[in-house]
């Protein structure tokens, strides 16, 4: 088994800007849901289909698992970004470690920080969805939003592997 070469990863500005822009985002939608909350319904649409269609309803009081889901999922990613040398690594080198760690780090960074966008905009449409009583979801917003969450996680991905890949050819 190779021991994990640790190495010390500094935050940007950028990166701590765009902290604060997704946990401001999940913060606001928290804030919006609180200050409707007396013009939601009892039961508001918590489910939809891939078309966008309600397909189930549940208690207003379940709005408040997508702030409970994004705060374990910040904590998830979060914990990764700061420290990608507890990833599995099947072909780390001194030499590729820092740009592999790089990478890893700044995939979680913007992965974790999309996702509490997405989370955020789906907590504020279920809200509207119920105040105004449609029972639809905008999928092309939504689906827009899942697309940058998961392109730069399969391009880090990818970019991983190939890095560590060419480490095993020479």
């Amino acid at each position: 088994m190779q021991k994990n070469i640790e190495f010390t990863l500094h935050k940007t500005w950028w990166r701590h800007a765009f902290d604060l822009i997704g946990l401001s985002s999940v913060a606001l939608a928290i804030v919006y849901t609180l200050i409707h909350w007396s013009q939601l319904p009892e039961a508001v649409p918590i489910h939809f289909k891939a078309i966008g269609q309600t397909e189930s309803y549940g208690s207003r009081y379940a709005l408040f698992l997508i702030p409970t889901i994004a705060a374990a999922l910040y904590a998830f990613f979060h914990n990764i970004e700061k420290r990608p040398y507890l990833h599995n690594y099947f072909a780390l080198t001194d030499r590729i470690a820092p740009t592999l760690y790089k990478t890893r780090s700044l995939l979680a960074h913007i992965v974790k920080n999309l996702t509490m966008l997405l989370l955020s905009y789906a907590m504020v449409s279920l809200v509207e969805s119920a105040m105004h009583g449609t029972s639809s979801l905008n999928m092309w917003v939504f689906g827009s939003l899942l697309g940058f969450v998961l392109l730069p996680a399969v391009i880090g991905y990818v970019y991983s592997v190939l890095l560590q890949l060419n480490v095993l050819q020479r």
